[in-house]
This record gives structure tokens, sequence and C-alpha cells, in this order.
């Protein structure tokens, strides 16, 4: 419907709010995907338990 109304609107500022709302859902949807997954799969593919994250001095 933004796209609709970015092409056809019939003002300006029709445009300029379709624009708008287009650049939110765009945000909203590449913070959504970029989030970590907090959850690790495990062997039976539960993400009930965090994973849990290695600690400084495990990597040395």
């Amino acid at each position: 419907m933004a796209l609709v109304r970015i092409a056809r609107g019939p003002s300006t500022l029709d445009r300029i709010v379709a624009n708008d709302v287009l650049l939110a859902i765009t945000v909203g949807a590449i913070a959504t995907e970029a989030r970590p997954d907090r959850f690790d799969r495990g062997s039976a593919g539960s993400p009930t338990e965090p994973r849990p994250y290695p600690s400084p001095e495990a990597s040395s």
C-alpha cells in the first residue's frame, strides 16, 4: 500500500508519509532479522535454555 501511495499519491505530503512508513517497515524488518539468536537449539531442537557465552579465560 505504501508503494502505491509513493507512486500515485495525490500530493507530495502523501508521498512523504508513505516513504516514511516504508522506511520504518524496512528498519523494523532489518532490526528483527539482525537480533542475536540467544538460544542454543541443542540436540533436542528445543530453544529452552540460553546459550552459555564462553568466558575470556576459556579462549586462551
